[in-house]
């Protein structure tokens, strides 16, 4: 044997006497039962940059480069709503679990299927 060997039959054997499992076994075991802490992840002011990719449109309305600038505004200033609401539900579990959250989604499709389809398109 040679000494990787050694040490990988010596690692196992250890973890093995402590949990009495095999070693694979109380692997998996860990992988099935490890969940992250409720809480924990990014708070809803990290998602809020994607707002900025609305700035393009936002621009072309501003400029009058887009015809009927109110609809689209409108629009924009919906959608932008709806996100932020849905954005700041997303990290709380007992929001984001509540009804109301899957309303302001599907309000959130109805107004980006709407805009695609009824919005003139540009060009």
């Amino acid at each position: 044997m040679t000494q990787t060997q050694t040490q990988t039959a010596q690692v196992s054997y250890r973890r093995s006497a402590r949990t009495g499992e095999p070693w694979s076994g109380a692997v998996l075991k860990l992988k099935k039962t490890a969940r992250p802490p409720e809480g924990v992840g990014p708070p809803g002011y990290a998602l809020l940059p994607w707002l900025l990719m609305g700035m393009g449109a936002f621009a072309n309305l501003v400029q009058g480069k887009t015809p009927n600038p109110w609809v689209g505004g409108i629009g924009l200033l919906a959608f932008n709503s709806l996100y932020i609401s849905v954005v700041f539900r997303a990290f709380v579990k007992e929001k984001r679990e509540a009804p109301a959250t899957i309303w302001l989604l599907v309000a959130m499709t109805a107004i980006t299927c709407a805009l695609a389809i009824g919005y003139p398109a540009a060009g």
